[in-house]
């Protein structure tokens, strides 16, 4: 047999092998779907009714988180010392704005500001009937002043909720809080910023005052320097008989 009468039969072969290889062409119609949904519709609905129940019992069992927003804005740089800018600050090495601005979101969330915050709205008593409610509230504290524990939980009651995020390429930070209680959400953030207001605004107060105080002691070294070289100089011209204007 010849190479061309081998091949040939070759080909034959893989011809009809691909032949026998045609795709079904029946296809489910309408119909075939709706029987088929039919046949298993009690499994769908079974299905479909345990989604639901299990969804409608999360829902009741999760209790609401509220976000309260407030986006203010920070000037770290600006000017409240009255002309006297360049006796308190110095030039920051390494820093500018950005530095700056971080350093005054530390401020707004460190645990003065925070723990002020907390005493204005008198969470106090939130802190303590939690601690009643898990059994470990001190009866000989319920009603004084707030123990260290009672503090930092206070603290930690709004640290808990509390984001503070800048906004990209401005100094305009949003601050954010989240709670159960959607009051509570609103007086914290608003409440929070008051507070930090106040605490930049005495800052800058007592800076100021310690310039001025300052200045003064400058002022009274300076007289008193004053009146030390008039009466060297009123010894010398008694001294030497130089009769002075």
């Amino acid at each position: 047999m010849s190479l061309e009468a081998q091949s040939e039969s070759q080909a034959g072969r893989i011809a009809r092998a691909r032949a026998t290889i045609v795709p079904s062409e029946e296809r489910l119609s309408l119909m075939d779907v709706w029987r088929v949904l039919m046949k298993r519709s009690f499994i769908i609905l079974v299905s479909t009714a345990v989604f639901l129940a299990g969804a409608a019992i999360y829902s009741f069992r999760t209790e609401p988180v509220f976000e309260s927003v407030s986006r203010i804005e920070i000037k770290p740089n600006s000017n409240s010392n009255v002309g006297l800018r360049s006796l308190v600050d110095e030039e920051e090495p390494g820093g500018g704005s950005a530095s700056a601005l971080q350093t005054e979101i530390l401020v707004l969330q460190s645990n003065t500001v925070m723990l002020q915050t907390a005493q204005s709205l008198d969470l106090l008593n939130v802190v303590r009937a939690a601690e009643r409610t898990q059994g470990k509230a001190d009866a000989s504290a319920a009603s004084g002043e707030a123990t260290t524990g009672e503090r930092l939980a206070m603290i930690a009651l709004i640290r808990s909720g509390l984001r503070v995020q800048i906004v990209p390429s401005t100094q305009m930070v949003d601050i954010r809080f989240r709670s159960n209680d959607p009051k509570l959400a609103t007086d914290v953030v608003n409440k929070l910023v008051d507070t930090y207001i106040d605490e930049d605004l005495r800052s800058k107060f007592d800076r100021t005052m310690h310039v001025s105080t300052w200045l003064q002691k400058q002022l009274e070294g300076l007289r008193q320097a004053a009146g030390d070289a008039q009466r060297e100089l009123a010894d010398y011209q008694k001294q030497h008989n130089i009769v002075g204007t």
